[in-house]
């Protein structure tokens, strides 16, 4: 049986699929975006990786535009709330989250490429508490 001879590149001429001649970007004002100071609350200054994150996260398609994610961040950790609207009842509640999803998503495929670690968890503390415009969904912790 005759096999061709088969020409593999030399695996150090290959880039890695994470890495990009130019930085990701892509303009918030362009995707009409709410404002970073609505959506998002620093309790203190986090390093360039964890805004990375939410700036994913604040990016992520919504049904209808509604964009029903806020964020608090502390230290290393994002907390995620998904905005209450009372107006808003069966599928289209339902919705709401889909769009939280979109989001998570964006926000762990962003982790991935910075090439940091992310774990995801309900804290029961926060889990616990009632708020009066929000829902708490999820919180992420960076390292």
């Amino acid at each position: 049986m005759y096999l061709p001879d088969l020409v593999f590149p030399d695996p150090f001429t290959l880039k890695p699929l994470t890495e990009c001649e130019h930085e990701i970007y892509r303009a918030a004002d362009k995707s009409r975006r709410l404002p970073e100071k609505d959506v998002v609350i620093y309790k203190e200054e986090v390093n360039k990786n964890i805004k990375m994150v939410v700036y994913a996260g604040r990016l992520a398609p919504s049904s209808m535009n509604s964009q029903p994610w806020r964020f608090v961040v502390y230290k290393n950790r994002i907390h995620i709330f998904c905005k209450k609207n009372v107006f808003l009842s069966g599928v289209l509640r339902e919705v709401k989250l889909i769009d939280i999803g979109i989001c998570l998503a964006n926000m762990l495929v962003t982790t991935e490429e910075l090439w940091v670690e992310c774990k995801a968890l309900r804290l029961d503390n926060i889990s616990n508490l009632a708020f009066k415009k929000n829902d708490y969904v999820i919180s992420l912790k960076i390292s």
